[in-house]
C-alpha cells in the first residue's frame, strides 16, 4: 500500500470493504461509506474525533467501543497488524453482523508511526456457519438417539455416543465397515432391497428391524434413514437414526397377551330350542375397555347377563372392565331384583374407579318361563328390538355406574314372543350404525350380518361389541 495519504484516501473510497484511517494520536481523519453505514454515522462529521466519541454518540454499546479502542492501541504498541472480531448488534431489529477488522500501522520512512489503517470485511455468515455447525455437533454428541452417517456407498464416517450406548461398538470398531456388522438375520432380502428402493426412490426409508448388538444380543428398533444429496440433486451421503424400542416392544407384547386373556372372559356363542345368542367384540387396539357375559339361573329358565363399556383405553380401562365382571357374576347369585342388582353393584365398584373415570352398562335378565324381558341401562341407554309390539331403538335414561353411590337405577320390564329379536351394543357400534339399521330392522340372520360386517369391516377409534338374543320358542308359561 502507498505510504502516500491522498493515495490511500482515494483508494479506500473505492474499496467495497469496511475503510478507516485515523491519525497517530485515534483521531479519524477518513472513513468510507461501508464504514460510516455499518457504524450508523452518515452525516455526522467525524474528522479529527476518536472512536470512543463517535460510537457513543451513535448509541453503541460499551463493549464494542472498548474492544474497538483495545485492538487500535495494541496495534500502535506493538508496531504491526492486529486483528479483532466485533459484532454489531442493531437495535433497530436488523440481524446482528459480524466483522474482522485489521487494524495496519502505515510507519514513515524515519520509523515512527503515522497512522493506522483499519480494514474490515463482513464474517457474518462465516460465523453462523460456524455456530450452526458447532450446535449441529452439540445435538450429535447429546441426542439420545442412535445416529450414524455413511458416504454414498454404505461405509460409516461418523457415529455418536448414543449409537455406542446401543449397540455396543464404539466409534474405532465401526468406523470404516459398513452397517451390515449390526445385522441380526431376523430380516430377509425383500426387506432390504424394499428399504434400498425407498431410499433410492424417494430419499428416504422408515420401518422397524432387528439388529444384533456387540454382545450378540439381538433388539428390535426402530429405524430411519434420510439421503442427503448435492445441489445437483446427487446422493452424498445416509443420515440413519435409530432408537432401542425393546421396552415398547415387550409392553406390546403384553398388552396383546392381555388381550388374548381377556378374550377368554367372553361367553361363546350359544344356541338352544329356545334362544339364539350372537356376540362380536372388536377392541380398538388390542384390549377392551367393553366386556360382556351372561349366566343361566333357575335351571335354564332365567339368563342373567349385562354389556359394559368402559370410558377410556388402555390396560385401566380392561382392568376396571375385569372388576365390574367379577361384580355382576356376584351380583346374578343375590336375591335382589335387577334394579336392586345394579344399585349394589355401583356402590361396590365407587372403589375401583377414579374420580375421571366411569362405566356404561345395561343389565338384563330374559325370564322365559314368564315371558319378559326386564333391563336396567346404566349409561348405555338404547338398543334395538324387532318384537311383535315394535321394530326399531328403545331408549331408557340410566346415570353411568362409580359416578355416584347414591345414584338411582330404573328397572324396565317388556313381554317377549317367539321370533322376537333384541341387539344390546356399544357406542362403538351404535354410533357407526346407518341410520337405516335403527329403523325398520331386518330378520335376526340378516341382522347379524350386517352388524358383522359394521363391527368387522370398518376402522373404529372405539372398541366395539354387541351381544343380540333371538326368541325361537317359549316354555309353557307359569300358571
Amino acid at each position: 500500500m502507498s505510504s502516500n495519504l491522498g493515495d490511500l484516501l482515494t483508494y479506500l473510497h473505492a474499496l467495497p470493504e469496511f475503510m478507516l484511517v485515523q491519525d497517530e494520536h485515534g483521531g479519524w481523519i477518513a472513513a468510507n461509506g461501508v464504514a460510516l453505514r455499518l457504524l450508523q454515522l452518515e452525516g455526522v462529521v467525524y474528522q479529527g474525533r476518536c472512536t470512543r466519541e463517535l460510537l457513543q454518540e451513535a448509541g453503541w454499546e460499551h463493549e464494542l467501543w472498548t474492544c474497538f479502542d483495545e485492538a487500535c492501541a495494541s496495534a500502535w504498541q506493538r508496531k504491526a497488524i492486529v486483528e479483532c472480531e466485533l459484532p454489531f448488534r442493531y437495535d433497530d431489529g436488523r440481524a446482528t453482523r459480524v466483522f474482522v477488522l485489521k487494524m495496519i500501522p502505515i510507519i514513515k520512512q524515519a520509523g515512527e508511526l503515522n497512522y493506522l489503517v483499519i480494514q474490515g470485511r463482513d464474517n457474518t455468515v462465516r460465523t453462523l456457519m460456524e455456530e450452526e455447525i458447532t450446535l449441529a455437533g452439540k445435538v450429535f454428541e447429546s441426542v439420545s438417539d442412535g445416529i450414524f452417517v455413511t458416504d454414498v456407498e454404505g461405509t460409516i464416517l461418523f457415529v455418536n455416543p448414543a449409537f455406542t450406548a446401543v449397540t455396543g461398538y464404539s466409534t474405532a470398531d465401526v468406523i470404516g465397515k459398513n452397517p451390515r456388522v449390526l445385522k441380526s438375520g431376523k430380516q430377509g432380502a425383500k426387506f432390504y432391497q424394499h428399504m434400498w428402493n425407498s431410499l433410492l426412490e424417494d430419499g428416504y426409508f422408515q420401518g422397524e428391524i432387528y439388529n444384533r448388538r456387540k454382545n450378540g444380543q439381538v433388539y428390535p428398533e426402530s429405524l430411519t434413514i434420510n439421503a442427503i444429496k448435492d445441489k445437483m440433486g446427487h446422493t452424498t451421503h445416509y443420515v440413519a437414526i435409530f432408537r432401542d424400542i425393546s421396552e415398547r416392544e415387550q409392553v406390546r407384547k403384553d398388552v396383546m397377551l392381555t388381550g388374548k386373556i381377556q378374550r377368554k372372559f367372553l361367553p361363546p356363542d350359544y344356541q338352544d330350542q329356545w334362544v339364539t345368542i350372537r356376540s362380536f367384540f372388536k377392541p380398538s387396539h388390542y384390549v377392551s375397555g367393553d366386556l360382556y357375559d351372561y349366566k343361566w339361573l333357575m335351571n335354564s329358565e332365567k339368563l342373567f347377563g349385562y354389556l359394559i363399556d368402559v370410558m377410556g383405553h388402555g390396560l385401566s380401562t380392561a382392568l376396571q372392565a375385569s372388576v365390574l365382571r367379577v361384580l355382576f357374576l356376584q351380583a346374578a347369585s343375590l336375591g335382589l331384583s335387577l334394579q336392586e342388582k345394579v344399585s349394589w353393584i355401583n356402590r361396590e365398584s365407587m372403589r375401583y374407579f377414579t374420580e375421571d373415570t366411569f362405566a356404561a352398562a345395561i343389565c338384563f335378565e330374559f325370564d322365559l318361563r314368564a315371558r319378559t324381558f326386564t333391563y336396567v341401562s346404566c349409561g348405555i341407554n338404547y338398543f334395538l328390538a324387532a318384537t311383535k309390539e315394535m321394530s326399531g331403538v328403545i331408549k331408557a335414561p340410566g346415570m353411568f355406574l362409580a359416578l355416584s353411590e347414591s345414584a338411582v337405577y330404573e328397572q324396565h320390564v317388556l313381554p317377549i314372543h317367539p321370533g322376537d329379536s333384541f341387539y344390546l351394543m356399544t357406542d362403538g357400534v351404535y354410533d357407526k350404525m346407518p341410520a337405516h339399521y335403527k329403523q325398520e330392522l331386518p330378520c335376526f340372520d340378516e341382522m347379524t350380518d350386517n352388524l358383522k360386517k359394521l363391527i368387522f369391516t370398518q376402522k373404529h377409534k372405539d372398541d366395539a361389541s354387541a351381544i343380540l338374543f333371538n326368541i325361537h320358542d317359549l316354555p309353557e308359561a307359569r300358571s
